[in-house]
């Protein structure tokens, strides 16, 4: 049995990559140097493995596969391996040949190979075969295929040249002694941190048991990391008083490298560019309301990997990568996701996903699918008491990108390369939502919110594809509010019959350019201020301006469903009976109280205000000033209201105000002083006669 290797030492474990892929094994041998000192090493010697990086704390499991009975170092290093021979432990040997089984290289499977081989196959060759002494499956392994360390993405089970031998040892190696319950870990203890793990030296398979809480289920929602695939690595050695930390290449023994490969998910409203947060969240029942979501593409480095992924429903599908982007928006938005004639779906603008300097553009049906569903906001079933399935629920599944599927992004290839996933990438997705005429509406003293809400669902135990974690994401709403106008005589009494028309003036501030109504008219089809739809329609001709009308309470209801900002408000028709002398016109100012809330997003933080009444031309014929028009109050039910008040004649007419009422009463007083002089002349004519 052949227990030493002819090729020098380039490396016990290469590389160790937890969460994104798996720590690799490289081949090693005796060094042939004349100057390399040779030292026997104690078989329970004891050595180490450092697991850093990651998040949260990860908790494995150890199985030493194997260790060295002997090593070589030179003559002058105080730190470096040059050579050393490999044994398979005695207790995983049969496991070992089995996970060799299957494999197969140039068509050939491993196992056979190994039984062929009668420097290693001991008393485990094939026919024909004479070995000697004890199989040693693990040596032969690493000699022919230790060095073929992964270096690109995704590393993924079913996906060719990316489905590398030492990926599917160690993932076979994994199930089998997950399945086997006689095979007790060799260390139960190992956690990452800072802190190295001492165990006895080795080569060790790691296989991750960290408990993954589920918050959906009501579990502390600590850790929500996924779990790793398996690790080969190796431990550091202790022989003749020198400890070995480094291969003959400088690469660090016993040290493993755990990416961060924690998912999350995190939404904003953002203004029309969908990338601006916007800071004043609310808008007029028909607007469109622009949303970005963020997530990160999870460390799919193990995991197995479907290309048939959205092709078929059999069981190859519970092998597929699962990364969903899930968003529920409550009644008052409306999704469109029916499908345009392109197959895409309009509520999902765009998905990129960017790394460094790579940016990528997604297709739908091409790297991902959109589906919908009618739910309830609050997470009931059908039939529970109290469902109510008034939310919409819209599921952006990744699939095909992350499963590099054929035609997908992943899947095509850039010089002549698989472009692959970019995991770690920053995933942005910018959605639109319509504020609808079942938004819940305002009032200064009742505010009132339209939530919407996102989580991410993907995959995190590679050893158990169907295993899909949920993470909750951020909530946000978007508010509308409501203003109303009650029509009096100079007494209080209610009049019916007045007509004004309103007009967008600007945004809440001078600077606020996100209002893109400002300047046009309210034009409306119906009485209750919304067309059939209930959004609000708008125009630049005055002429086509709606006409609201005051019922038979005095009362101008159909404010409802209104943007923050200024309004101008113009009487055009005084009631039957009432002058039609200096109607008035005047602006409110619906102020909203927003800050961040520590998301990058903006929440309401307090009550809505409406400035006190301004006029727009109180000096003018056509503005007659305050005495129109009362301090803003409220009206029964907490509406916020101006009561604007008419004249039957001249002598009700403000006796303040404007110049527009001292040019009134100079005209009357010309026509006080030629009514005289009329009088006086006709006095004299008719002495005359």
């Amino acid at each position: 049995m052949k227990t030493g290797f002819t090729r020098a030492l380039s490396g016990v474990a290469a590389l160790g990559i937890a969460l994104s892929g798996l720590a690799l094994g490289v081949n090693g041998a005796y060094a042939a140097d004349a100057d390399a000192v040779s030292a026997s090493i104690a078989k329970n010697a004891t050595g180490t493995i450092t697991i850093s990086g990651g998040i949260v704390a990860h908790s494995f499991n150890g199985y030493r596969l194997g260790y060295l009975d002997s090593i070589t170092y030179a003559a002058d290093a105080t730190d470096t391996l040059t050579g050393y021979t490999l044994k398979t432990d005695a207790k995983y040997t049969t496991v070992i040949e089995n996970a060799l089984s299957g494999i197969t290289d140039n068509d050939t499977d491993l196992k056979t190979s190994f039984q062929n081989d009668p420097a290693y196959c001991g008393n485990d060759c094939a026919a024909g075969v004479t070995g000697t002494g004890e199989a040693n499956p693990l040596g032969w392994f690493f000699e022919k295929y230790g060095s073929n360390a992964e270096t690109t993405a995704p590393w993924g089970g079913g996906n060719g040249s990316s489905d590398s031998v030492l990926r599917q040892f160690a993932t076979k190696v994994s199930a089998a002694v997950k399945a086997d319950s006689t095979l007790a870990a060799d260390a139960t203890t190992l956690t990452s941190g800072d802190t190295p793990n001492s165990v006895p030296q080795g080569y060790y398979l790691l296989r991750d048991t960290t408990d993954l809480a589920d918050p959906a289920a009501g579990e502390t929602d600590g850790n929500k990391e996924t779990q790793s695939a398996p690790i080969l690595v190796s431990t550091t050695y202790t022989a003749s008083d020198k400890t070995f930390t480094k291969d003959s290449r400088g690469k660090a023994l016993g040290t493993i490298d755990l990416k961060n490969s924690t998912p999350k998910i995190a939404k904003q409203v953002v203004k029309s560019d969908g990338t601006t947060s916007q800071d004043q969240p609310d808008y007029a029942i028909g607007d469109t309301v622009t949303y970005e979501l963020t997530s990160t593409v999870p460390y799919f480095t193990g995991y197995d990997i479907d290309n048939t992924y959205g092709t078929q429903n059999d069981a190859a599908a519970a092998k597929a990568r699962a990364y969903n982007i899930i968003d529920t928006a409550s009644k008052g938005l409306t999704i469109d996701t029916t499908k345009d004639s392109a197959g895409k779906t309009p509520a999902v603008a765009s998905v990129k996903i960017t790394l460094g300097s790579k940016s990528v553009t997604l297709t739908e049906g091409k790297d991902y699918d959109v589906t919908s569903s009618t739910v309830d906001y609050n997470g009931k079933n059908v039939g529970d008491e109290g469902y109510s399935a008034d939310a919409t629920r819209t599921v952006i599944d990744l699939g095909k990108y992350v499963n590099m599927v054929a035609g997908s992004t992943s899947a095509e290839k850039t010089d002549g390369k698989v472009n692959g996933v970019l995991e770690g990438g920053t995933v942005t997705v910018v959605f639109k939502a319509t504020l609808n005429k079942d938004a819940l509406v305002s009032d200064p003293g009742n505010l009132q919110k339209n939530p919407n809400k996102v989580e991410l669902e993907y995959s995190n135990k590679p050893e158990d594809m169907s295993s899909k974690h949920k993470t909750p994401g951020d909530e946000v709403n978007v508010y509308t509010y409501r203003f109303q106008l009650k029509k009096t005589d100079k007494g209080g009494k209610a009049l019916p019959g007045a007509k004004f028309t309103v007009k967008v003036v600007k945004g809440v501030t001078d600077a606020d350019t996100d209002n893109e109504h400002a300047g046009q008219y309210l034009a409306v089809k119906d009485q209750d201020g919304k067309d059939q739809d209930g959004k609000w329609t708008y125009t630049n001709d005055k002429n086509e301006a709606f006409q609201f009308t005051s019922d038979k309470n005095g009362i101008v209801s159909g404010l409802t469903g209104l943007d923050s900002g200024t309004y101008e408000v113009t009487e055009t028709k005084a009631p039957s009976g009432y002058t039609q002398a200096f109607l008035p016109t005047f602006q409110f100012t619906i102020t909203p109280a927003a800050q961040s809330n520590g998301k990058n997003a903006f929440e309401q933080t307090g009550l809505y205000t409406i400035s006190a009444v301004s006029f727009t031309d109180k000096d003018s014929l056509s503005g007659t000033g305050a005495a129109y028009v009362t301090a803003a109050g409220r009206a029964d039910g907490g509406i916020y209201q101006y009561t604007v008040y008419n004249a039957k004649n001249l002598t009700e007419l403000p006796k303040t105000g404007g110049a527009g009422l001292i040019m009134f009463a100079v005209v009357a007083v010309l026509l006080l002083a030629a009514a005289g002089v009329f009088t006086i002349r006709s006095r004299r004519d008719a002495a005359q006669a």
